[in-house]
């Protein structure tokens, strides 16, 4: 199924399996290249994470890493579907992950600007890995300080951890660019 299905995203360089999830947290189906590590999905189901984003990020002659797991459970409803489907007829699709959503610098505008400097000055401890600790350090005044951070007013959110937290809920889309709520 993942291959007929997900072909597209595993023929990406970066992208190492593709694993689907019941809604019951079993491994329906999955597709794997040869970079991929068997243990991250055990470890990511033995943690109660959904989303696992690994990756590093470079700005001149600094890469800075990161390996991020988030818990929690996002819904996505009321999508802005393109498709439509005469009745009794057939369809197709598309279901895609914005992963540069992670690094918008708004839980608002969907036109928001990437930002990665605020991630990177978290790094306190100079590394090279940026953690959800360092991350969730930049809390209070220090998170209400950062100029390109927006978030909705009464949303509880405050720390850099928690702005990326929910910003995992932004990374689903359906026929490309059709938002869900």
């Amino acid at each position: 199924m993942v291959q007929q299905y997900f072909k597209d995203v595993i023929d990406i360089d970066a992208v190492e399996a593709v694993v689907l999830f019941d809604n019951q947290n079993n491994i329906i189906g999955s597709s794997a290249t040869t970079k991929y590590n068997p243990t991250v999905f055990s470890e990511m189901q033995a943690a109660g994470y959904a989303v696992w984003i690994s990756g590093s990020a470079t700005k001149d002659a600094s890469t800075l890493q990161f390996a991020w797991g988030f818990t929690g459970e996002t819904v996505y409803s009321g999508c802005e579907a393109t498709e439509s489907v005469p009745d009794g007829g057939t369809g197709v699709t598309q279901l895609t992950i914005h992963g540069d959503h992670l690094f918008y610098e708004s839980l608002v505008d969907h036109g928001a600007g990437l930002r990665f400097q605020a991630l990177a000055d978290a790094d306190v401890n100079g590394d090279g890995e940026v953690t959800p600790t360092e991350l969730a350090a930049i809390s209070g005044t220090a998170f209400q300080a950062l100029d390109h951070y927006d978030v909705p007013p009464g949303s509880g959110i405050d720390n850099l951890w928690h702005y990326l937290a929910a910003q995992i809920a932004t990374l689903g889309h359906i026929d490309g660019e059709g938002h869900c709520h």
